[in-house]
């Protein structure tokens, strides 16, 4: 392993060890209150499909184009909608995803919420997504299918975005509070993210942006760490990942954005969620590994499925028409039944339920709005301003103060540490380099 990935580790092992010391988080930083959406007993759409196409504005908020529509399939939302963007007046790009409501689905119990994201040119993805739909119906969830530009989001080396391209956080952090504000009666603890190739390095993305709302991630052959990753809690992961994968390779290889390994990006999250030792290895069944740490901070696990012989797949008896260039598929082992098993364990925390319901919720209207200057007006006749934008949440803020204080004391003990380390390796060469009893010189 390099010694860029050392530091890093390093680093995150000693993050950890400040935040094992720190105390139980007190009883102002607890969920208070209810955690649903505005006037959720209101959000009752019917069972089906509905496609939403509008603009990402800033906040951000959804401008939608028109009123989500029911679709009879999902056909219409694999058109070439998003890959030849429309562009409105405000050079905004025209965006689009899609909602499953399943026929379980009812206004007053909050439901769970899993992302999907496709992979790049959304090859197998209409078989995925019915697989998807199928799973959503079974178990009662709210499904959100997004979609890059291009049918390719903006996610590159370590997970992280193009500084040029579209950003794409925005686009899902948009959808997401209109669902929750707008369409649907959603758990704002239990929202996840699954997606497979570039779609599940999206989802570490997502993770890392956008923790204060995404509670545990599962991508499909695409394992990624980001560096820098900008959570403020532990992430739970579930991930799957063939050893004769030629796209994105086992152990490490292959284009740019990917280098490393899985096993790198395994071990990389477990210190980052401060797990303890790993459990043993266990086959869950013939050519398939599980590895996992569960032994984690904030109850979060960290579990790697390796399936041997599978390539560049969705492992599940799907019937996907997959090319010759992504390698064998693995029909034997269903990873949507180990995904949702897996959600359904590791919801976000309790203390952080107030926070994700106020992340979600829009933010106010701009100051230039009739409904802002009346409340400015309002606020400022008892002494008190409002400021443009949402409020800062409490909590969150407090949380990432607490979050950035531990940041900043295992940077500095990480590069004592490296300083300490830099100094003996020197001690060791000098007296490697010095003459010996026998008047040789050591080249070593």
């Amino acid at each position: 392993m390099g010694g860029g990935n050392s530091a890093v580790r390093l680093s995150l092992a000693l993050l950890c060890v400040a935040l094992r010391t720190q105390a139980v988080p007190p009883a102002a930083l607890l969920a208070a209150g209810p955690v649903t959406g505005p006037a959720c007993a209101a959000k009752q759409p019917d069972a089906g499909l509905y496609i939403c196409e509008g603009y990402v504005q800033p906040g951000p908020t959804w401008k939608p184009a028109a009123a989500c529509k029911r679709a009879k399939s999902a056909d219409r939302f694999l058109s070439p909608l998003s890959a030849s963007p429309l562009i409105d007046e405000s050079t905004a790009v025209r965006r689009s995803f899609l909602m499953a409501v399943p026929s379980s689905y009812n206004a007053s119990i909050p439901a769970s919420l899993v992302i999907l994201c496709p992979d790049t040119g959304r090859s197998p993805m209409d078989s995925l997504l019915d697989a998807a739909l199928a799973t959503s119906q079974r178990f009662g969830t709210l499904l959100l299918v997004l979609d890059g530009v291009n049918h390719a989001f903006n996610v590159h080396r370590d997970a992280q975005p193009d500084a040029n391209g579209e950003d794409d956080v925005a686009y899902a952090y948009a959808a997401l509070r209109y669902l929750y504000s707008i369409a649907a009666c959603i758990d704002p603890r239990r929202i996840f993210c699954a997606g497979y190739s570039r779609g599940g390095r999206f989802c570490a993305q997502l993770a890392s942006e956008l923790s204060e709302v995404i509670a545990a991630i599962a991508p499909v052959a695409s394992l990624r760490f980001p560096m820098p990753n900008n959570a403020t809690r532990p992430i739970s992961v579930i991930a799957f990942h063939g050893t004769k994968d030629p796209i994105n390779p086992y152990d490490g290889g292959g284009g740019a954005y990917w280098s490393t390994g899985v096993l790198d990006a395994y071990q990389s999250w477990a210190l980052f969620n401060c797990c303890a030792t790993p459990e043993p290895t266990i086959y869950v069944q013939k050519k398939v590994a599980m590895q996992q740490f569960s032994n984690c901070k904030e109850s979060s696990a960290v579990v790697l499925f390796t399936l041997e012989g599978m390539g560049h797949v969705w492992p599940g008896p799907f019937g996907y028409n997959w090319v010759k260039a992504v390698g064998p598929p693995f029909p034997a082992f269903n990873a949507n039944a180990q995904i949702n098993s897996f959600f359904q364990k590791h919801p976000l925390p309790e203390q952080f339920g107030d926070a994700a319901r106020k992340a979600l919720e829009p933010p106010p209207p701009p100051l230039g709005s009739r409904s802002a200057r009346h409340r400015r007006s309002h606020s400022h006749s008892r002494g008190q301003l409002r400021s443009e934008g949402p409020a800062p949440s409490t909590i969150a803020l407090a949380q990432r103060q607490q979050s950035q204080q531990h940041v900043v004391i295992a940077a500095s003990a990480a590069s004592l540490v490296l300083f300490l380390v830099s100094l003996e390796s020197l001690r060791r060469r000098r007296a490697l380099a010095k003459p010996s009893q026998r008047g040789t010189i050591s080249l070593l």
